[in-house]
């Protein structure tokens, strides 16, 4: 993990020094295609920087640069076709994609093999989460949440909501896997604050359906969803205020965010379009990435974006979290104190920025 936190050290300087402090986001290029017209479905960017998305059709594809990517047919090996809905990776070769009648597979290898897992239901899987490369949640439709504690060998009912139709997103706590949040049709919320064991179960009083949900930390988080779903919370869960952009057109369904503070997110919607606010939601900026194709997900990963979405398009754009103006400013003070010419003590404050971000990762949406 040392070189990871290293590696992007040098990568956010750059972006830092490049963007600060004047934007939180900068778009690289337009929308792209793959040469495939498949829906991609959900994308992730491992700690080794490799862009990984999941897509219908049975399909994985794999980038190291984002620039030629690999494609990984028939992944679930079971299965001739599957929608796949959801990817994720606790590290640059350990991950699970999850999808259609319960079809699930894991990977070892960066992804370039599949094993299927036998999550022991027919239905829907909506998205896979891991606190730890043991300790995993999946949610689905008929309200099922399922849980494994050995990497997704064996898996079971965790619980199950008869009254939601379907639970779309979960959110995992990493610095504290006893904190989880789900959220599903009918602007259902409910969380869980011993692994599972208990479900507490809140409303965001909307009837609409949440598509996904994100926490800075144990008390502030947003859900997106159908219809300019836009809601935030600074209570862990027990109210909810509305923040959508009031100029989005009615019928507009937010898809995927990134949280990166108690004030700033970035929202990807079904009209192609890419919303970012930095102040409560009391101003936003809107980014057309060139076509009118939904945006299913985004994801972050230190100082990059990747979205993904309808007919194989995908958006890859840099971006600075306003947090990491904290870093920047104390290795900046560091540098300083040290004066010119002496290296051990820059490459101290190196490890003041290493360790800075370390602190602020959590609140970087990495997983």
């Amino acid at each position: 993990m040392k070189n990871h936190f290293q590696i992007c050290f040098f990568r956010v300087m750059l972006l830092i020094l490049a963007f600060f402090p004047t934007i939180l986001f900068s778009q690289t290029d337009t929308t792209k295609t793959l040469n495939t017209n498949i829906n991609l479905n959900s994308c992730f960017i491992s700690e080794d920087m490799r862009n990984n998305i999941c897509a219908d059709s049975n399909v994985v594809f794999l980038s190291n640069n984002g620039q030629s990517w690999q494609r990984i047919n028939n992944v679930i090996s079971s299965s001739n076709y599957v929608n796949l809905r959801s990817i994720f990776f606790i590290d640059s070769l350990v991950g699970w994609v999850a999808g259609d009648n319960g079809k699930a597979a894991k990977t070892i290898d960066g992804g370039q093999n599949w094993d299927d897992m036998n999550m022991q239901i027919q239905s829907r899987i909506n998205q896979i989460r891991f606190s730890n490369s043991d300790l995993g949640w999946a949610v689905g439709n008929n309200g099922i949440i399922l849980k494994t504690t050995n990497g997704g060998s064996n898996w079971s009912v965790n619980y199950q909501y008869f009254i939601v139709n379907s639970l779309n997103s979960i959110y995992v706590f990493q610095s504290d896997s006893n904190l989880i949040y789900v959220g599903g049709t009918g602007g259902f919320i409910s969380k869980s604050t011993n692994q599972g064991t208990n479900w507490q179960s809140s409303n965001i009083n909307i009837n609409k359906n949440i598509l996904s949900l994100k926490f800075v930390d144990s008390l502030v988080g947003y859900v997106v969803g159908e219809d300019k779903l836009i809601c935030k919370t600074t209570n862990g869960g027990q109210s909810w205020d509305s923040i959508a952009p009031p100029q989005t057109s009615s019928g507009v369904n937010f898809t995927s965010l990134v949280a990166f503070s108690d004030s700033s997110i970035v929202v990807c919607a079904d009209n192609g379009l890419i919303y970012q606010t930095d102040d409560n939601g009391n101003a936003w900026t809107t980014l057309n990435v060139g076509n009118n194709n939904s945006i299913n997900c985004i994801h972050y990963q230190c100082g990059y974006i990747l979205g993904a979405g309808d007919s194989g398009s995908y958006i890859q754009m840099t971006a600075v979290d306003p947090n990491l103006r904290i870093c920047y400013d104390a290795y900046n003070l560091c540098l300083n104190m040290c004066g010119q010419g002496n290296n051990s003590c820059i490459k101290q404050c190196g490890e003041i920025f290493i360790q800075c971000l370390k602190i602020l990762f959590p609140r970087l949406d990495m997983y």
